[in-house]
């Protein structure tokens, strides 16, 4: 009927609408998030090993307290595993195909 199809054309411009906001929203964010380096010190073995590994939560953790944006575990992508020192990329998936790439650099402790 006429009146559905002018419900569903109002229900798809909301819709619309809401993606554009948070299309806006996860832009602001990764504006902040732009050029985000992480660096984390960890004990080792042998100065390379780590005694563990450096977890997501390590990282969403350093993440909120250098730029106060709390991230949830699902948006955050790993290619390996942080079990030595080195440096590692990172993505944060922000939703609306918005992503923010992250570097980690892995320290030995030891030796800062």
């Amino acid at each position: 009927t006429e009146a559905a199809k002018r419900r569903l054309k109002k229900l798809e411009a909301e819709r619309a609408a809401r993606a554009a906001e948070e299309k806006k929203a996860a832009l602001e964010v990764a504006r902040k998030l732009d050029k985000l380096e992480l660096t984390v010190s960890a004990a080792t073995t042998d100065g390379t090993k780590l005694y563990g590994a450096v977890s997501v939560t390590d990282l969403l953790a350093a993440i909120e307290a250098q730029r106060g944006i709390k991230i949830e575990r699902g948006q955050f992508s790993l290619e390996d595993s942080l079990k030595e020192v080195g440096e590692y990329e990172a993505v944060i998936d922000l939703g609306q195909g918005v992503t923010a790439k992250c570097k980690i650099t892995i320290n030995d402790e030891a030796a800062a």
